[in-house]
C-alpha cells in the first residue's frame, strides 16, 4: 500500500514544483496585464486602445510642450481676440539740450535729437507730443522744487497725452539731505503729485533703472483713451465706451512711428 500510494500520489516536492511552474509561468503574463492597466502606460501592438487614448503616444517633452501651446494659444491664450498690432522699432526723440542722454543701446530704438517742448524723452506723432519723459537726478530735482521750476515743467507735462518725471536716485534719499530741510521737499513732492496727478513722479533708484524705466514708458501700448483722443482729433468715427477697433489702434501706431 505503501508502494501503491507512492506510485499513485504525486510527492509534496512534486506538487510544490508544479504550483511554482505555473506561478512562474503566469509571472510574466500578469506582470505585462498590471503594467498595461497603469495611467500613461502605453498598449502592446495590436492591442485595443482606451477610449480617448492619443493613437500616438509622445515623449514627455513634447506633451509639456503641446501643453505649453494649448495654454499660450497661436496669439497669445486669453489674448486671442484682442487685435494683433505688430510691434515696429520705437523712435525716440531726445531733447537737444539734453548733454549726457540716454542710448538706449539694449532695446530697438532709434534715438534723435529735437528740441522738445516738454520733457526731455518723448514719442512723437503727427500733431506733436504723444509720450514724454523729464529726467531729473535728485539734486536737479531738490533745485527745481525750491525754485520754482518744477511747477511750471509739471504743467507743460500734464499738458501732454502721457508724461511723467523720473528721478534717478533713491525716495529714501530725500531724508538724508543735509543742506535743505527733508521735510520741505517731501511736502513740495506731494503737493505737486496732487496738483498734478496724471504726471507721476517716478524713483528709479539708479540712472540705469532710469533708462530702463523710461524706455518701457514710452513703448507701453496705448490706453483706449490715447486712442480715442488721438481718433477724435483726426476725425476718425469711435464711440465713447467700450474696445477700440484694431484698425484705429494700428492707425495711432503709424503715426506715433511716422509711418504712413
Amino acid at each position: 500500500m505503501a508502494a501503491d500510494g507512492q506510485g499513485l500520489l504525486p510527492s509534496g516536492r512534486g506538487l510544490a514544483g508544479g504550483r511554482r511552474g505555473r506561478r512562474a509561468g503566469r509571472g510574466p503574463q500578469l506582470c505585462a496585464a498590471r503594467s498595461r492597466h497603469r495611467p500613461g502606460a502605453r498598449p502592446e501592438p495590436g492591442e485595443p486602445q482606451p477610449a480617448g487614448a492619443d493613437p500616438h503616444p509622445r515623449a514627455g517633452d513634447d506633451l509639456l510642450a503641446e501643453r505649453a501651446h494649448v495654454e499660450e494659444g497661436p496669439a497669445g491664450g486669453r489674448d486671442a481676440n484682442r487685435p494683433r498690432v505688430r510691434r515696429r522699432e520705437l523712435e525716440i526723440h531726445v531733447d537737444d539740450r539734453e548733454r549726457y542722454g540716454y542710448r538706449f543701446a539694449r532695446q530697438q530704438v532709434v534715438v534723435r535729437r529735437s528740441r522738445l517742448a516738454a520733457g526731455d524723452y518723448a514719442v512723437l506723432g503727427e500733431e506733436g507730443l504723444l509720450a514724454t519723459v523729464e529726467r531729473k537726478s535728485l539734486a536737479d530735482l531738490v533745485a527745481s522744487l525750491t525754485s520754482g521750476r518744477l511747477g511750471f515743467q509739471l504743467a507743460e507735462l500734464a499738458a501732454v497725452p502721457r508724461a511723467a518725471v523720473v528721478v534717478e536716485d533713491r525716495y529714501s534719499a530725500v531724508f538724508k539731505l543735509d543742506r535743505v530741510r527733508p521735510a520741505l521737499v517731501a511736502d513740495g513732492l506731494a503737493e505737486c503729485q496732487v496738483r498734478w496727478p496724471s504726471v507721476p513722479v517716478i524713483f528709479a533708484e539708479t540712472r540705469q533703472l532710469a533708462e530702463e524705466w523710461t524706455y518701457r514708458f514710452l513703448a507701453a501700448p496705448p490706453s483706449p483713451a490715447e486712442v480715442r483722443v488721438w481718433a477724435q482729433r483726426e476725425g476718425h468715427v469711435v464711440s465713447d465706451r467700450g474696445r477700440v477697433p484694431g484698425r484705429l489702434v494700428e492707425a495711432f501706431l503709424r503715426a506715433r512711428s511716422g509711418d504712413t
